[in-house]
């Protein structure tokens, strides 16, 4: 009798101490649930399972919340909501003996798809581990991460288009060093601007300075640099509508003008050209300066000469 009474505790005991670990289990898939979309405990030996939820955003897909053959519901479920590109990977790793080998090399694994439903294309991720070391289950962890998927997608289109950008100031840099000692390239949507300089003789271009409004820059700055005879053809030509203007009827411009540095004029040559990103759709121009003082003193020396010649011929033949 004392042996019955002690084999009923036992038994109560046992059985007692299983509705705790089913309570806890419950419990922490709950919790995991608010990370979660669903939360899957798996028996590897029997592959019963059990699924746990927040929400029943699955219902009109009709999965299963529990049931003995895991692999082979999964497996049927998948099909029905991967997207067709991501279903080989997926359908890869849900296979019993593939979970185990994972599982075997390292701690958690986890792999993204996209999943279909309501005619969207959600990105998910799952992750699984097992409870313990010795466990013969897994735990699997079905996360939705589409706003973190999408916000990743825009910076790395970000960082590709700053990538884009860089080897287009490269190849203008690389291709008009020897001829420019100055090119801004403008953004016409935002009016911001990069600009490069060559200090050394024209050989080398760097990036020097860049700004948020180049027509306002052009406002403040040209009046200090241009000379007092030019200014007023200068600040005509870069005055955004004028510009536009000009350029969309002629698709470039050039106009020469002086410079006074150190009291000193200096003749350059300023050309505009637009540009036009058919990816973004977004419109530029890249305005370049260039040295040609040289050239125009050669000009106006040979010009005086030609022209004193000529005076010097009409005395000789007395016309």
């Amino acid at each position: 009798l004392v042996a019955q009474d002690a084999d009923a505790e036992g038994n109560a005991s046992a059985e007692a101490e299983q509705k705790l670990k089913i309570v806890e289990l419950y419990g922490i898939a709950h919790a995991l649930s608010s990370d979660f979309e669903r939360v899957y405990y798996v028996d590897l030996d029997t592959e019963e399972y059990a699924a746990f939820t927040a929400e029943d955003a699955y219902a009109d897909l009709h999965l299963e919340h529990s049931g003995s053959s895991f692999f082979r519901e999964c497996r049927k479920n998948l099909k029905k909501v991967i997207h067709p590109e991501d279903l080989e990977k997926i359908l890869a790793v849900m296979e019993k003996k593939e979970v185990i080998s994972l599982l075997d090399k390292m701690p958690v694994y986890s792999i993204d798809y996209r999943k279909l439903a309501n005619g969207q294309t959600e990105y998910c991720r799952p992750k699984l581990a097992r409870p313990g070391s010795e466990s013969r289950g897994v735990v699997i962890g079905i996360s939705n991460i589409h706003t973190q998927s999408l916000y990743r997608q825009t910076q790395e289109t970000k960082l590709q288009k700053v990538h884009r950008d860089s080897l287009t100031y490269a190849r203008i840099a690389q291709a008009l060093a020897g001829e420019y000692f100055s090119i801004y390239y403008v953004n016409l949507d935002t009016n911001a601007f990069i600009e490069f300089s060559s200090a050394d003789k024209y050989k080398e271009l760097q990036t020097e300075n860049n700004g948020i409004d180049f027509f306002e820059s052009c406002l403040h700055n040209a009046p200090l640099a241009v000379h007092e005879d030019d200014l007023e053809t200068v600040l005509y030509v870069l005055n955004k509508e004028n510009m536009l203007k000009e350029l969309d009827e002629n698709g470039s411009i050039s106009v020469t003008y002086r410079l006074v540095n150190g009291g000193k004029s200096v003749y350059v040559h300023m050309k505009i050209i637009l540009m036009e990103d058919p990816e973004t759709e977004s419109r530029h121009v890249v305005v370049g300066v260039s040295n040609i003082d040289a050239q125009i003193r050669r000009e106006q020396k040979f010009a005086e000469a030609q022209a004193l010649a000529k005076q010097n011929g009409a005395k000789h033949t007395g016309a």
